[in-house]
C-alpha cells in the first residue's frame, strides 16, 4: 500500500471509529464516514467497499493496538498472561461502553465478519504462543469457541446482574486458559493477577478508545 493510500486509509479508520464510538454501528453510514473523513466516495472504495467491511477495519485496527499496548507494557509477563489480558481489556471495554457492545455484538452475529475474527485472533494468539510451551498448532477451534462465548457474554448485559456478568467474565478467560492445556491452578493465578488490576485494563481501553479523538470526545472509562 502507498504511503498516500495508507494515510487515506488511517483518516478513513479514525472517522469510522469515532463514528461507531458516539452512534453505534447502525446509525453509521458510510456516507457519514466520506464525509467526516474527508476523502472521496472512489477513494474509500480502493481499500473499503462495505459497512462491514469497515467494521472489520476498525476492530482489527483496535484489536492490533491492544495487542501492541498488552506486549509493550507486560513483556516480561508469560505468553499465557498477556493472551488474558487482552481479553481483559477488551472485556473492560465492553462492560463500559454500550457502543462497544453494539460493535462486538455485530462483528460476532454476522457470518463473515464473524469468521473474519476468528482468523485475526487465530494469527494472534499463533504469534504470542509462539515461544511458549502451549502448542499453537490447533487454535483455531478454541477460539471460535471463545468468540462465541464472548457474544453470550455481551448479549448477558441485557438479561443478567452484573455480579452473574462479572462472574462470567471471570470464567470465560478462565475457560479460555484451559482451553489452551493450563491446569486450574495456573488459570486460578492468571486470573487472580487480572482481577488485581481492574484498573489498568479500564485506563488501557479508555486510552485507546477515546485517546486520538477531539475535545468533544466519549468520556473515559469509570
Amino acid at each position: 500500500m502507498s504511503a498516500n493510500l495508507d494515510q487515506v486509509r488511517q483518516r478513513v479508520l479514525q472517522a469510522a471509529k469515532v463514528l461507531l464510538i458516539r452512534q453505534g454501528y447502525q446509525k453509521t453510514t458510510l456516507r457519514q464516514i466520506i464525509r467526516a473523513s474527508g476523502v472521496t466516495q472512489g477513494s474509500l472504495y480502493q481499500f473499503l467497499t462495505s459497512k462491514d467491511m469497515v467494521l472489520q477495519a476498525v476492530v482489527s485496527d483496535l484489536t492490533d493496538r491492544v495487542v501492541s499496548t498488552v506486549n509493550r507494557d507486560f513483556a516480561g509477563e508469560s505468553p499465557e498472561f498477556r493472551y488474558a489480558a487482552i481479553l481483559a481489556v477488551e472485556m473492560a471495554a465492553v462492560e463500559h461502553d454500550s457502543m462497544i457492545r453494539e460493535i462486538y455484538c455485530e462483528t460476532y452475529m454476522k457470518p463473515g465478519t464473524f469468521e473474519f475474527a476468528v482468523n485475526r485472533n487465530t494469527a494472534i494468539l499463533k504469534r504470542i504462543l509462539s515461544n511458549s510451551d502451549i502448542d499453537a498448532a490447533s487454535v483455531k477451534p478454541y477460539i471460535a469457541a471463545l468468540l462465541m462465548r464472548v457474544r453470550d457474554y455481551i448479549t448477558s448485559f441485557y438479561v443478567h446482574p452484573e455480579g452473574e456478568r462479572q462472574h462470567n467474565c471471570r470464567n470465560l478467560i478462565a475457560s479460555t486458559l484451559e482451553s489452551l492445556g493450563l491446569s486450574k491452578r495456573q488459570c486460578q493465578k492468571v486470573t487472580g493477577k487480572l482481577d488485581s488490576m481492574q484498573d489498568r485494563w479500564r485506563a488501557i481501553s479508555s486510552s485507546l478508545l477515546y485517546g486520538d479523538m477531539n475535545d468533544d470526545k466519549a468520556p473515559a472509562l469509570p
